[in-house]
């Protein structure tokens, strides 16, 4: 199974009812404009090639531990070995907020996230 943020659909994946604020559709540079806040290219598709990536601002009005939380579709169990690979950025002055990743599978919720790069 193979998924980008290419289709508006966001792959069946969806927003937290519960949570603070959204993630958003984005190409190119991030809407702040601001040097270093945000990718200027969608790391998939290359720079100048347009590919979609999310984002969250998490500039003022956010606040400590507000959150931004996506959830993904339930996968059939035949594809128990599969591989969820992800690229993000973060910059800025408070980015010891850790970037964390849940995966429920009938027990309760456990971390399950290596981070390699930033």
């Amino acid at each position: 199974m193979s998924c980008d943020f290419e289709d508006p659909d966001l792959c069946g994946w969806s927003h937290d009812p519960t949570h603070d604020f959204d993630w958003k559709r984005n190409q190119f540079s991030t809407p702040s404009g601001h040097a270093g806040t945000g990718p200027s290219f969608d790391h998939t598709f290359g720079e100048g090639k347009g590919g979609f990536y999310l984002y969250m601002e998490a500039s003022a009005p956010r606040a400590v531990n507000d959150t931004a939380r996506l959830f993904s579709p339930v996968y059939p169990p035949e594809y128990s070995g599969g591989c969820f690979i992800f690229w993000y950025h973060m910059f800025g002055s408070t980015t010891e907020y850790p970037l964390t990743k849940f995966l429920k599978n009938g027990i309760p919720d456990h971390e399950r996230y290596y981070k390699y790069y930033n």
